[in-house]
């Protein structure tokens, strides 16, 4: 391991940790609150206020991810997002610092260079209204770590049990993330099978490692009485989600998400997939150490590759974060090979990371958006990366409205907006915080026609009624009449409920 951690240039890491602070700098905005970081967010609040996850707070990722929030919002309390965002800074540095050492461990550039730390720390934060700590990113280092334990074993000849049930271990931790995130240990098992060949004593520990996390996670749904739910909303509820295809109200395109995928990507598929055709083409030229590794660097392509796919028509831009360092890896060797244009060919992954952080500049700061205002399309996209980090008027009209309710802590908004509450600094009212899978869920709602049929339990009028009736939210923002359909569907139960119009917004209070 400590030969591992030898490098030409300590002085270059000091430089990786300044360029990932810098790109980490747009997030400390005040206004700035990743969607899918809302969501966890408000989940954990629920959970540290006594409650338990898929009982009275729903989302369908998995508990260890949720558990990361919760420990969060424990510790950091009202300041969460900035304990998150300080997190993050160490967490990169460490992570790029070991991608960086593998990169320079097993020779795929003949000296030491820093791009591979700088180009995986500024495509996995960029761009930066995309950027939060989702399942994606944090599988980062997990995977690298289980990567190189591989290594240490099966190539280097470390014969240590300890790496093989670390191995399991972080494997089944990258599942507990995001289930795709398996598909990152069956690709290490599959690329070390092809040069390898397993004792059962080897497959034993790897499975003890795996089970040990899951047996961990087992007892706690066990124990919070919470297994059942577990199952229907946090399993079962995910290839619904699948076949559904999108969030409430969001409009979802293949295409569209590869244009973005291309944009934002581009530069590192194009020479990622020219440096896996290049190292194949010489692949039975090199060592077989070097051959070992690129196997299982391909191999962990391919399956992080099928992760992405298994999004169905959604191409989320932190989905390709499970991809990013196999491919970038293939990327920057093929660079380095092209002696002439190879810093001009990574140069060129700045281009649209530096874009937004223009765009940035100008909608972060209401002053600087009038210079560019005449200049935009009105309620473009442009205009709507200032309305992330500022207050519409809409948002303003509700921020006022509230003031007559100084004591109301909870609210409910019957719509996919978690970032709302931040902005109205108010928490969930009730279990159906994330409010997407809570559409598809009520299948009896006059949109579904009663066509939807779900793999998971519907959640009935029953169900809402005991929901309302045990949480008995005193303010209610219902955009799309959401609310009103349920208010007509149980008229006695909630006709104490008068309605009001806030802007464009209509509401229910008590």
């Amino acid at each position: 391991m400590l030969r591992f951690l030898e490098n030409n240039n300590p002085v270059l890491y000091v430089i990786l940790l300044i360029f990932i602070v810098l790109i980490h700098l747009p997030l400390f905005h005040e206004n700035f609150y990743g969607i899918d970081e809302s969501i966890y967010v408000l989940c954990a609040q629920k959970i540290t206020s006594g409650g338990v996850m898929y009982v009275d707070a729903w989302d369908n990722k998995p508990p260890i991810l949720i558990g990361f929030y919760t420990l969060f919002v424990r510790i950091f309390g009202d300041y969460v997002f900035l304990g998150l965002r300080v997190f993050s800074i160490i967490y990169y540095f460490i992570t790029c610092l070991i991608f960086n050492q593998l990169f320079y461990y097993y020779r795929f550039s003949k000296s030491f260079h820093i791009w591979p730390g700088i180009l995986l720390s500024l495509l996995s934060l960029s761009p930066w209204y995309a950027n939060e700590l989702n399942a994606e990113h944090l599988m980062l280092l997990p995977s690298l770590f289980m990567l190189l334990y591989a290594c240490f074993y099966f190539i280097e000849g470390e014969k240590k049990w300890s790496y093989l049930y670390w191995i399991g271990i972080l494997g089944a931790l990258c599942m507990g993330l995001k289930y795709q995130g398996v598909l990152n240990l069956i690709g290490l098992m599959l690329g070390v099978f092809l040069f390898h060949n397993f004792k059962p004593a080897e497959l034993l520990t790897i499975f003890l490692g795996f089970m040990t996390v899951m047996l961990v996670v087992f007892l706690n749904l066990y124990f919070t009485d919470s297994l059942n739910e577990f199952l229907d909303i946090g399993f079962l509820y995910n290839f619904d989600y699948m076949r559904v295809g999108k969030n409430f109200g969001e409009e979802v395109s293949f295409i569209h998400g590869l244009q973005e995928y291309l944009k934002n990507y581009g530069v590192v598929i194009i020479l990622g997939t020219l440096g896996i055709v290049h190292y194949r083409a010489k692949f039975y030229s090199m060592n077989i150490r070097q051959r070992k590794i690129e196997t299982l660097l391909l191999s962990m392509t391919i399956t992080a590759g099928m992760a992405i796919l298994l999004g169905g028509s959604r191409l989320y831009l932190h989905y390709f974060i499970q991809i990013l360092p196999f491919l970038l890896i293939h990327a920057i060797y093929f660079a380095l090979t092209r002696k002439k244009w190879g810093s001009t060919l990574l140069l060129l992954n700045f281009v649209f990371p530096l874009f937004t952080l223009g765009i940035f500049y100008f909608v972060s700061s209401s002053n600087r958006f009038e210079w560019i205002k005449p200049y935009i399309k009105p309620n473009g996209w442009v205009h709507s990366k200032f309305e992330e980090l500022h207050y519409s008027p809409q948002e303003k009209l509700l921020l006022n409205d509230l003031e007559a309710y100084p004591h109301l802590k909870k609210i409910f908004i019957a719509d996919f907006q978690p970032v709302l509450y931040f902005k109205l600094r108010k928490t969930c009212a009730l279990k159906y915080v994330n409010f997407s899978l809570t559409y598809y869920k009520m299948n009896w709602l006059n949109a579904h026609k009663n066509k939807l049929t779900l793999w998971s339990k519907p959640e009935e009028l029953s169900d809402l009624y005991k929901e309302l009736l045990r949480n008995n939210p005193q303010y209610i923002i219902d955009p799309h009449g959401i609310f009103k359909e349920w208010k007509e569907k149980m008229p006695l139960f909630l006709s104490r409920y008068k309605s009001k119009k806030v802007g464009k917004y209509l509401v229910h209070y008590l």
